[in-house]
């Protein structure tokens, strides 16, 4: 089957760049990465997930690699309202259920690092520089120390879990059933609060308590401690893909104004909230 052929044929699946995700009159949604490496990751990370997962929990019911495509069935539903109370319930029970998974021989052997460990510290450097080059963020001294705090902090935690690699409400397709997560191309190991802390960053403020309720009916309760780290690491990490994007040439710098000044200020107030050793 000529999957670039059907991909042209399909029509745009609504939010979603055209370019990128088409479905066709069966229901296949065709996503083209720009390589065919990148496409068998997400086809890997996909089958892994369907394999360590609890059936309930399952990405959907069949995946198919053919080149830079990765296949797979529409999931009927509406993607995920942030507003939506209900949802955002059903969100946290789902993530929580997922980080009480026991990380074991097996998990450790099929799963990589993508946001823990030596993964995440490279990841985490690699934004900063994206950043200073995209948005002239001068060096100082004190951020520098801010930092390389982080990076510190996140070298001896420990609680690393199952996880989705891309957690937030525009990645949740809410059904009858429940929510079904989408785009499983980061799935692997990482780092607890910071999954937790991209999820709610998605999530209105006034709804996190009771999103926080629902994460821990299933998931250990996080320090404060830990939720701070959480909140700079993503704050770095989204600063970090606009950078890639402004010097990819997609857009300029005054593109994502808003947003970086949103981010850094939330990376401001999670080190100011941070308590000493």
């Amino acid at each position: 089957m000529n999957f670039q052929r059907s991909f042209e044929k399909a029509e745009p699946l609504p939010g979603f760049p055209d370019k990128l995700v088409r479905v066709t009159k069966k229901n296949q949604v065709i996503k083209q990465h720009p390589t065919p490496q990148k496409a068998r990751q997400e086809f890997l990370a996909a089958c892994f997930a369907r394999m360590l997962l609890p059936l309930e929990m399952r990405p959907y019911r069949r995946v198919k690699l053919r080149g830079k495509f990765f296949v797979t069935n529409r999931i009927p539903g509406t993607y995920m309202d942030k507003n939506d109370q209900a949802a955002v319930v059903w969100a946290s029970c789902y993530l929580s259920k997922m980080h009480a998974i026991p990380v074991g021989y097996k998990e450790r052997m099929l799963l990589k690092q993508h946001y823990a460990g030596k993964a995440l510290l490279k990841r985490l450097v690699q934004d900063i520089d994206y950043a200073v080059r995209a948005f002239g963020i001068r060096k100082t001294r004190g951020m520098s120390d801010l930092v390389d705090e982080v990076l510190k902090r996140i070298t001896v935690y420990r609680d690393i879990v199952v996880s989705h690699g891309d957690f937030q409400v525009s990645n949740i397709i809410v059904t009858t059933s429940g929510v079904h997560p989408v785009d499983w191309v980061d799935f692997g190991l990482g780092l607890r609060s910071y999954e937790v802390a991209h999820f709610l960053a998605t999530v209105p403020e006034e709804l996190h308590q009771r999103a926080m309720e629902a994460y821990y009916a299933n998931a250990p309760k996080l320090s404060a401690n830990d939720l701070a780290i959480g909140r700079a690491v993503n704050a770095i990490i989204r600063v970090g893909s606009f950078g890639r994007v402004v010097e990819s040439g997609a857009h300029p710098p005054s593109f994502f104004q808003n947003r970086f000044s949103e981010c850094m200020s939330a990376f401001m107030q999670a080190m100011a909230d941070l308590e000493p050793d």
